[in-house]
């Protein structure tokens, strides 16, 4: 049976300090080194994909019901907050643990330090296979995390989540599972060259 955690995020104005969500991944992860049975995991990343974005959280503009089922039959979360408004900076705090003024990686596209260590580590040493398919870290820096397996993470390389089903169905395993699997579906490519100009935008009050 698979424990999902729907990671999304939720920005209060009266909270000042971001909070990482991988703090309660590593909690997790103490509690189940005392745990008989310990549970299959999945962390979903759904690149640039807002609160608003998901009837889950309230929208009446996007119906997402895939993520209501899953959410129904795991864990959602309200006050988990997103370190970091860049990419890659966001995904070294997940996976290390660490403010990115910390973990090294504070500029976008920048990796974490090398004597970082890495969320993947964690699981392993608690007797889990940790498998990451699509855009989990930026792009070709999921190598550098120490994943079991790390596939389709190329940029929108879109048949990863397909692949990842497929991975799951063929699966021989006794060992607890950690899976990641990333989509930047929202995240549109970005557009080619144009000869739109600025005046020709009307932008928003």
């Amino acid at each position: 049976m698979m424990t999902a955690c729907n990671l999304t995020t939720r920005i209060r104005p009266e909270h000042l300090m971001t909070r990482s969500i991988a703090s309660t991944l590593f909690l997790l992860g103490a509690l189940l080194a005392h745990a008989g049975d310990r549970p299959n995991i999945v962390v979903f990343l759904s690149d640039d994909h807002t609160l608003l974005d998901s009837s889950l959280y309230g929208s009446d503009e996007i119906a997402t019901p895939n993520m209501d089922r899953v959410a129904a039959q795991g864990m959602t979360f309200d006050q988990a907050f997103v370190v970091s408004p860049a990419c890659a900076p966001s995904r070294a705090a997940l996976l290390t643990g660490l403010m990115p003024a910390r973990n090294g990686a504070e500029a976008n596209h920048v990796r974490p330090r090398k004597a970082v260590k890495r969320l993947p580590a964690y699981f392993q040493e608690l007797g889990y296979e940790v498998v990451s398919f699509g855009k989990v870290a930026h792009y070709k820096q999921v190598l550098e995390y120490g994943f079991d397996l790390a596939k389709h993470f190329n940029y929108h390389e879109d048949i990863a989540l397909g692949e990842a089903v497929k991975w799951l169905e063929a699966r021989d395993s006794d060992r607890p599972l950690c899976l990641f699997i990333g989509t930047n579906w929202p995240h549109v490519p970005w557009p080619k060259p144009t000869t739109i100009g600025p005046d020709d935008v009307q932008v928003p009050d």
